[in-house]
């Protein structure tokens, strides 16, 4: 349970924390005390990695989402309206580096008439 409870603190400091990353707060450095610079299923902590990583993920106070790099980020509750927010904003920077078939479905919006 230490585990998860570091990862946890962690996760309430800035409201979002990476599964895993070289430079930036995430939970395998939180947990390991390191830098990753291979895989995690190679560490000898793996399993505690997993089953933290099983916690976080179950846990209805959190989601999982692609934002940085598109890496898997854990994001609290209290940043999910800010997250809409930049998800929904459609600001020519989200839309730039779309193909055109997804800038049709994006632009066409939920009900999928453009």
């Amino acid at each position: 349970m230490g585990d998860l409870t570091s990862v946890l603190s962690a996760l309430r400091k800035s409201g979002l924390l990476l599964k895993q990353d070289k430079a930036l707060p995430n939970v395998v450095t939180t947990i390991t005390g390191e830098s990753l610079t291979a895989s995690r299923w190679s560490h000898p902590r793996a399993a505690e990695i997993y089953a933290a990583l099983e916690q976080v993920s179950e846990r209805t106070d959190v989601i999982e989402t692609k934002l940085s790099a598109a890496k898997v980020t854990f994001v609290l509750a209290p940043l999910w309206p800010a997250l809409l927010g930049v998800a929904t904003c459609r600001e020519p920077w989200q839309l730039a580096s779309l193909s055109t078939p997804a800038k049709r479905v994006r632009l066409a919006g939920p009900s999928g008439v453009t």
